[in-house]
């Protein structure tokens, strides 16, 4: 009987052993799935933002340049027209850079929600 009792012990010993290594290793799978993912997306968040901030640099510089001209007096309707169209098609980009800026600040919010879920399901799942 005692025996049996030590043997069904170390028994129970083994298996929660070899269950807390599955669980180390599912952990450790998702943890590591998870950052990959991140890193990934960081790095696209990264050439994003740097594309974004040379856009926004050339057009303050097509900005300066249409205050300048339109500042100035002319009497060619030719050229006026055309400032004015580069001045609509400023405002346009002005615009698809609001857009991307926002589309940005929303994906970040959802990167750090998927990553905040998978950590309460790992704690939650550990626990």
């Amino acid at each position: 009987s005692l025996s049996l009792s030590t043997s069904t012990t170390m028994a129970d010993a083994l298996a929660m052993e070899a269950s807390k290594g599955l669980i180390t290793e599912a952990a450790n799978g998702i943890i590591t799935a998870v950052i990959s993912r991140v890193a990934e997306e960081v790095k696209h968040a990264w050439n994003f933002e740097r594309d974004l901030k040379t856009l926004e640099i050339k057009l303050k510089r097509i900005h300066l340049l249409l205050c300048g001209a339109l500042n100035s007096a002319s009497s060619n309707p030719i050229l006026d027209d055309w400032l004015n169209k580069v001045k609509n098609v400023a405002y346009d980009a002005d615009d698809l850079l609001d857009v991307f800026a926002f589309e940005s600040l929303k994906r970040r919010v959802k990167i750090e929600s998927r990553s905040v879920k998978m950590s309460e399901k790992l704690i939650r799942y550990l626990v």
